[in-house]
């Protein structure tokens, strides 16, 4: 079949079809919003009363006079278990880090910046900058004299340089 219509009309008939088109398409997507909205109402409604049921439980229970007192039993156990530990020595078997931070300092000379010193169980990590590699070893050298230390390590790497050494060394407390 032959289309009459001139090349002006033809494109008027389908920007009308595009816009037809668009109009269907957009009516479509706005009922499928408005009945799943309508139809997911219900169980928004049922969360919501069994949210507010169960913040009702909870006030309840914790309002009853047996609830605060297994609070208060449970505070008064971690107390006890804290002092037992305190007094029978199991939480002194190693050195605390504090002392072991001071031990660790008085080998500190004015060629070394500490930046950070970590713990783990038994180790301390150590990392900072020496001024020079002699000031470096020496403090090294101060570590492993001392009996409170063992197994240190001290990867190669911070000897490459001659000045301005960022070091890490690693050690175990005895």
């Amino acid at each position: 079949m032959i289309n009459l219509l001139p090349k002006d009309g033809i494109a008027i008939v389908r920007g009308w079809y595009k816009a037809r088109l668009i109009v269907v398409c957009l009516i479509l997507i706005f009922t499928i919003i408005l009945s799943s909205c309508v139809l997911l109402l219900p169980s928004i409604f049922v969360l919501y009363a069994r949210q507010e049921a169960a913040l009702d439980n909870l006030s309840i229970a914790r309002a009853r006079p047996v609830s605060k007192e297994a609070d208060n039993l449970e505070d008064l156990a971690r107390e006890s278990n804290a002092k037992i530990k305190l007094l029978s020595g199991e939480a002194t078997s190693s050195p605390m880090f504090t002392v072991v931070v001071e031990h660790v300092l008085s080998y500190k000379t004015s060629a070394l910046n500490i930046r950070y010193i970590g713990r783990t169980l038994d180790r301390v990590t150590i990392h900072g900058i020496a001024k020079t590699r002699t000031s470096l070893l020496s403090f090294i050298k101060a570590l492993e004299d001392d009996s409170m230390f063992g197994e240190i390590v001290s990867p190669i790497s911070n000897l490459i340089s001659n000045t301005d050494i960022d070091f890490s060394v690693d050690f175990k407390i005895l």
